[in-house]
């Protein structure tokens, strides 16, 4: 590894792993997920949906991994669809709940997560989606970890000034927030990002961070 990189930049020895897969539903799946919706389904797949496992775990085999499970999803409808999900993760894999971390990217134009879906959603196709991603969430943790090797995690932050802040206090009731652009707000700007990489040189993956409401 070169030492200069560590002059720069913080990091971490370990071992690392990681896995890629398809989550994409099917057209039959609701995909209506902003308020302004005027249609209940996708017509069509523009990119394809994916999820990404990070397995962690330390240099000396000492102590269980870490499990990051990254996907192209909106928000959950309800707490315990996600705790289902985790849990089976967590009991397939023999991993204890403090090491599963399960991460949606916030895409607006994914699956409506919400195995109780009302009638217009499709909740069958729903649950069914649900089912199918929660397998693919296990055989994917189960991939990472299988491909744990001595990597080396290494971290950065910046700024970026995209960030705005859209919480707008309603002038007329300031109790009140609207969504909206609120010049007075102030965003937090901080851009984090590292760089996982094998001991040959390639590149693991990448991690992001950034755009957190204050």
């Amino acid at each position: 590894m070169n030492a200069r990189l560590h002059e720069r930049f913080r990091g971490f020895r370990a071992r690392l792993g990681v896995s890629r897969w398809d989550i994409t539903p099917g057209l039959d799946v609701s995909t209506k997920n902003w308020g302004a919706a005027k249609h209940w389904y996708a017509q069509g797949v523009h990119q394809r949906l994916t999820g990404t496992a990070l397995a962690m775990a330390p240099g000396d085999g000492n102590g269980p991994p870490l499990l990051l499970l990254s996907l192209d999803l909106g928000w959950w409808r309800r707490r315990r669809d996600a705790a289902a999900l985790c849990a089976q993760v967590r009991d397939q894999l023999a991993l204890p709940e403090a090491s599963v971390i399960v991460h949606l990217t916030h895409t607006h134009a994914g699956p409506v997560l919400d195995s109780e879906a009302p009638a217009e959603a499709n909740p069958a196709a729903c649950r069914d989606y649900l089912a199918r991603l929660t397998a693919s969430c296990v055989r994917g943790g189960r991939e990472a970890l299988a491909n744990l090797e001595p990597a080396t995690a290494l971290f950065h932050h910046g700024h970026c000034a995209l960030a705005t802040q859209r919480d707008l206090p309603d002038p007329a009731n300031p109790e009140r927030f609207l969504t909206g652009f609120n010049p007075a707000g102030v965003a937090d700007e901080t851009l984090l990002t590292a760089r996982l990489f094998a001991d040959d040189g390639r590149t693991l993956a990448t991690l992001v961070n950034y755009a957190c409401h204050p």
